[in-house]
């Protein structure tokens, strides 16, 4: 049986497992979901590109959510402090409120500032797409790990590009 329609599901809300069962024209289905392909990565995290005060901290990756979540205290030791607060929708439908800041993420030496919810008492460290996109990374759904993203530079001709040249 494909499950191709919990590919819109992030690894956050997926994070319980599943079991459904209900009848079709007499036919009884069954499905059951766990998943299992999270992957973790160590990214460093600052105040700011100047700053030298850093931790590192794990991630669960989470290609599906905007932003990242990091843990307050971890988030207040480095002098991060909050700017404004939103609210979510979590998976089972609950609503809660989180601060939000900025922070600097660097990954095997790239490094790009990002907005960060500052996670509370039972919230996981999560490393959102917006983080992904400032450290110039995607996720390899397939082999489950960070790869670099190519970059397109749309509307911008090299020097000497025959669209460049002057017309007589």
């Amino acid at each position: 049986m494909s499950n191709s329609f919990l590919s819109g599901f992030s690894p956050a809300s997926m994070l319980f497992a599943i079991t459904e069962s209900f009848h079709y024209h007499s036919i009884k289905i069954s499905l059951e979901v766990n998943y299992m392909g999270l992957t973790y990565v160590d990214i460093l995290i600052k105040k700011s590109y100047e700053d030298r005060d850093s931790q590192v901290v794990t991630f669960m990756i989470d290609s599906g959510a905007v932003y990242s979540v990091v843990n307050r205290k971890v988030l207040e030791s480095l002098g991060i402090k909050a700017h404004r607060k939103k609210s979510f929708i979590l998976a089972d439908g609950s609503k809660v409120e989180r601060e939000i800041g900025d922070a600097y993420f660097e990954y095997k030496g790239v490094g790009g500032a990002a907005p960060v919810i500052f996670g509370e008492k039972n919230d996981i460290n999560l490393l959102g797409s917006t983080t992904l996109e400032a450290l110039e990374l995607i996720l390899d759904p397939f082999q489950r790990e960070l790869r670099p993203m190519t970059l397109t530079l749309v509307g911008v001709y090299p020097r000497y590009s025959p669209r460049n040249r002057e017309r007589k």
